[in-house]
């Protein structure tokens, strides 16, 4: 009987041990689907790794090379004669905001189009490039400038033809689908380990041990694909190895990080587990490390610690930040096995373990309570540390879990407010954004959704009539004819030139009606549906019941058709149609009300009772700045549209450097002093509090403080 339980055993711990084996390649095969997902299949990501190559010098000096054969080759064969020329103030183009941030539009555009299948639409479009070279080539010197030819604003830079468009798209469907299915696999095939084994607590050590060879195997995965990867594309001649080993450092560096996390990992368990079994504490195994720092007797060996000591001490010389951050992982890993270890200790039977002689036995029912205690306990220090790292303000409502059911636009004290005497954080252009397909020039990061989320609570948007389509082509002759002249007033010729040339590449689009887009201007340089922003809206107000929200549209379609397009979307029920001014009511009660969703035009005189001219009820400062100095100067908070009885101040905030918007010039605007003092020198001027406070790039900067600050002094 007893050598038949032994069988039985032996058969258990085999089963159990080939589960493990065979979930420790689960394990690597799902931590590296994950990866990749994230970082090759998911769109954003990608545009962002693709924006960080260019940092990379060599990177960035193969770009302007291909600019300058491009511009030779397909453009006009006389630029030669100032290639040089161009190659610099290429490379000056390309280490500007404004390129890398149309760049990461274009490449955005180019790989949702590639994941999605949609071969005629998979081009990499940096539309004006051109347009940014001559005008730096315009600005360094003007009679060197006119030996560019006209052909020159033209430029297209694209990626016509992906020969495996259809071959990424079904390789991202199948990514989906195996980063669902391996992490279930690897913990089903963890658990049944556990299920068959003789000896849990082995089995605990053994999980361990899967993790580290998992992490060795992501580690081998990683060197064998690079290896593949590079060598297949430099056979075809498509990259230089030493580029394409820079590039993929900055898409998939991270992976073999990665590795040696799960490697760690996988240390400390099993760590935990061998060490519970064979009795001996961790602390007892770290005083023998301490021995490392005695000199030893032998000459021999007191050479070779001599020699690794200054090798150490001149590593941590060199890499103080770096060892300081190894040392401190190290640290927590021990101390985190150590505390494991010690809980794993208190839940066996210590007496019948090696070295527990002479200790009391505890009962099968003590060592479950000491379990649930030790799971308990667990739990409980893991969710105080989350709370902790979140920065906790209060409870769930700090954590953001639950939104505090008695604030407006999230305090209390805004409650009790006018909406004239309120502060709120607005952006300029809310419509154009890096993270959408086909914007170039985009005025902010993030779409109108993540822009609400954030604590954004206005948006000043442009309405045109447009054909929908893979490139969205502007309807001219619906859309007001105002909106051309402002656009040549506001670009400039040479941009609209630049415009028009782009819009004639694309042919108008046959037998379908146009429709509602957010642009400006031109919408083939992008557009947004309008419907597809209200949505965001509504679901925005249904989600959070205490928020009030102002919208201003500079209209240049009908209001008949904007009223329409915002009540098909359901929005009606939400819009404000009380009071226009100068009086208005509380926030608390437009909430009680449900009018929470202020709607003003800036052109038509609306005949509908819930939306209202912007300028009958809000006057504004001027707006087109074209320094940081004319922001700054007392001119600055002039009277502009709006008549001085009305109550709402709309103080608009950005540094006009059209068509290029530049972060680099919002992080300097929208600093905390600088904004600060630039709205309390208008609300003084004027003789108003400042209300919607519009910027671009609303998270560059310190806009949210601004605002907060604004709000707790009234």
């Amino acid at each position: 009987m007893t050598r038949d339980v032994g069988k039985t055993s032996k058969l258990r711990t085999r089963v159990s041990v080939t589960l493990l084996v065979l979930a420790a390649f689960v394990i690597a095969a799902a931590v590296s689907v994950q990866y990749v997902e994230y970082n090759v299949f998911d769109s954003a990501r990608f545009a962002d790794n693709a924006q960080a190559s260019l940092e990379i010098d060599e990177v960035r000096a193969v770009v302007v090379d291909d600019i300058g054969d491009l511009i030779v080759s397909e453009i006009s064969q006389d630029a030669v004669a100032v290639r040089p020329l161009i190659d610099t103030i290429s490379n000056s183009v390309i280490e500007t905001a404004a390129f890398q941030r149309f760049f990461r539009s274009a490449v955005l555009q180019t790989h949702e189009a590639a994941i999605n299948g949609e071969t005629d639409s998979a081009v990499l479009t940096i539309a004006n490039v051109g347009v940014l070279i001559s005008q730096g080539l315009r600005q360094l010197s003007p009679q060197l400038a006119d030996q560019i030819p006209d052909e020159f604003d033209d430029v297209l830079l694209q990626i016509a033809e992906f020969d495996s468009v259809a071959e990424l798209s079904s390789a991202a469907e199948r990514s989906d689908d195996l980063a669902a299915i391996f992490p279930l696999l690897a913990l089903l095939l963890i658990a049944l380990a556990f299920a068959v084994s003789p000896n849990r607590l082995r089995t605990l050590g053994q999980v361990g041990y899967t993790l580290v060879a998992s992490g060795v195997l992501i580690a081998i995965a990683f060197f064998i694909s690079k290896a593949l990867v590079l060598d297949e594309l430099v056979s075809q001649g498509v990259i230089d190895r030493e580029i394409g080993e820079l590039i993929w450092e900055t898409f998939m560096g991270g992976l073999f990080s990665v590795a040696v996390i799960v490697a760690a990992l996988g240390a400390v368990i099993a760590a935990v587990g061998d060490g519970t079994l064979s009795g001996i504490r961790l602390k007892d195994r770290l005083a023998n490390f301490a021995a490392l720092g005695r000199v030893p007797e032998r000459p021999q060996l007191r050479v070779l610690w001599s020699v690794g000591a200054i090798a150490l001490g001149v590593l941590i010389a060199l890499n103080p930040t770096d060892a300081a951050a190894v040392a401190a992982i190290i640290a927590g890993l021990v101390v985190l096995a150590a505390g494991l270890q010690e809980l794993a200790l208190m839940a066996v039977d210590e007496s019948a373990l090696p070295g527990g002689e002479g200790k009391a036995a505890r009962s099968r029912g003590e060592r479950r309570m000491i379990r649930t205690i030790a799971i308990v306990s667990v739990i409980g220090v893991f969710v105080v540390v989350s709370i902790g790292a979140i920065r906790v303000g209060g409870g769930l409502e700090g954590l953001g879990i639950v939104s505090d059911p008695r604030a407006c636009n999230g305090s209390r004290d805004l409650c009790d407010r006018p909406l004239n005497e309120v502060a709120i954080a607005a952006t300029h252009n809310s419509m154009s954004v890096a993270a959408k397909p086909n914007w170039l020039f985009p005025a902010h990061e993030e779409p109108v959704a993540t822009q609400l989320a954030d604590g954004i609570h206005g948006l000043l948007i442009d309405v045109y009539f447009a054909y929908p389509g893979k490139r969205v082509y502007t309807d001219t002759e619906r859309s007001s004819p105002k909106a051309g002249d402002v656009i040549l007033e506001e670009f400039g010729a040479e941009f609209v030139g630049a415009a028009n040339r782009i819009r004639r590449s694309i042919s108008k689009p046959q037998g379908i009606d146009p429709e509602l887009f957010l642009c400006h201007g031109f919408c083939e340089l992008g557009a947004t549906p309008l419907a597809e922003v209200l949505i965001e809206v509504r679901e925005y107000l249904e989600k959070n019941p205490r928020e009030v929200l102002v919208i201003v549209f500079e209209d240049y379609v009908p209001v008949s058709d904007l009223a329409e397009s915002i009540e098909a979307n359901g929005l009606r029920n939400y819009a404000y149609d009380g009071p226009w001014g100068p009086e208005w009511p509380t926030l608390g009660e437009m909430i009680d009300d449900g009018g929470r969703l202020v709607l003003l035009t800036e052109n038509a005189e609306p005949d509908v009772p819930w939306i209202h001219n912007a300028f009958q009820s809000i006057q504004e400062t001027p707006f087109n700045f074209p320094t940081i100095e004319s922001l700054r100067a007392p001119a600055s908070c002039d009277e502009s549209r709006g008549a001085p009885e009305n109550s709402v101040f709309l103080i608009n905030h950005w540094v006009d450097t059209a068509p290029n918007p530049r972060p680099s010039i919002a992080a300097r605007v929208n600093s905390f002093a600088f904004l600060k003092n630039r709205i309390e020198r208008c609300q003084r001027d004027r003789n108003l509090l400042g209300n919607l406070i519009a910027v671009d790039f609303y998270r560059e900067g310190d806009l949210f403080a601004v605002v907060d600050d604004l709000n707790q002094e009234r």
